[in-house]
């Protein structure tokens, strides 16, 4: 099933309710710049990386590289996520102590759960209350940094580096709130970011024109290229070229399927048949299973494999990262380090 917005009929009928929802972000706004709700602050750097709409800003990958990157530097740096619908996000808990993913998916949601596994040395937290779990953490690792997943709307916490992450292709000629709308915030809220992150930058005609109209925001822009590295096989890394001329059933469960089914496409690779569904999406195995006639292997992302059955069919998972220019990195080291 497709999001409301998808539907033109349907997105107008729920126009009034993103006038509420305006309504709330607003009122919200004011109360903190009248100072009577504040930002709360830990006792180290948060780096929060988020977006403006929902779904398809490639703000994991960028998370994963900008704790890695940190990492690398030498610094104790953790990860705070809310735990988008995994059963513990109410609660709070550790995802990971820095050694073991403690919880599956289904607990902490598909996308802590998969930065968790690929970043097994870095401890990290979902909950609700980032600040309460970002304290403890603290506390447990005496963490000097702090990776804000899916950050951008989180208010409550005060920040050192705000990163609002904007695929290249987004389109901005219509801007609808949810819910008949893509949009978390309108394009006003932008002056928040100290930084703006061109995702999935391809130097297209659409992306330079994007390009253009957010320099009026007056904020540093920098480009981020998709690197996609091949198909991970069990935890082999095999090239794209090996499932030419295979018959590929394409399960997609995320915020913009149709940019993978192009590069696929590109690829020379043949999409026999393709299920779509929204982002966040559990996949069952009757659903899978109805599709398979003729279909020789599937292929998937990463986050979606975390909630999938296991089947007989050969599954792959689409090996994505993203590569941000060399002065990104420069802006980050003068920003937090001087």
């Amino acid at each position: 099933m497709k999001p409301p917005w998808e539907y033109p009929f349907l997105s107008d009928v729920l126009l009034p309710l993103s006038y509420l929802y305006l309504l709330a972000l607003k009122g919200r706004s004011f109360l903190y710049k009248l100072d009577l709700l504040k930002p709360k602050e830990l006792p180290t750097k948060v780096i929060s990386v988020g977006n403006l709409t929902v779904g398809g800003s490639g703000k994991t990958p960028v998370v994963m590289k900008m704790a890695q990157w940190l990492k690398e530097k030498g610094v104790k740096v953790g990860i705070l996520s809310r735990g988008y619908k995994g059963k513990m996000a109410k609660r709070g808990t550790i995802v990971s102590e820095g050694k073991n993913l403690l919880l599956g998916p289904e607990l902490i949601g598909d996308e802590p759960y998969l930065l968790a596994k690929s970043l097994p040395h870095i401890p990290q937290a979902v909950g609700i209350d980032r600040f309460k779990l970002g304290k403890l953490l603290c506390e447990l690792h005496g963490l000097q940094a702090v990776v804000l997943d899916d950050g951008f709307q989180y208010l409550k916490l005060k920040k050192d580096l705000e990163i609002l992450c904007i695929p290249s292709d987004m389109e901005i000629t219509k801007i609808r709130l949810l819910p008949s709308g893509p949009f978390r915030e309108g394009l006003s809220s932008i002056k928040r970011a100290h930084l703006l992150l061109l995702t999935y930058w391809e130097g297209s005609e659409k992306g330079f024109k994007l390009l253009e109209r957010l320099k009026a925001f007056g904020k540093p822009i920098f480009l981020a290229n998709p690197l996609y590295e091949g198909l991970l096989e069990g935890e082999s890394l095999i090239p794209f070229s090996q499932l030419k001329g295979k018959r590929l059933l394409l399960c997609l469960g995320i915020g913009n399927p149709y940019r993978l089914l192009n590069f696929l496409e590109t690829e020379g690779l043949s999409v026999y048949k393709t299920l779509i569904r929204q982002d966040h999406h559990k996949w069952s195995k009757e659903e899978i299973e109805r599709e398979l006639k003729g279909v020789e292997a599937i292929v998937t992302t990463e986050k979606d494999f975390v909630k999938f059955p296991p089947l007989e069919v050969p599954v792959y998972r689409v090996k994505l990262n993203m590569e941000m220019e060399e002065a990104f990195w420069e802006f980050l080291k003068k920003t937090l380090y001087g």
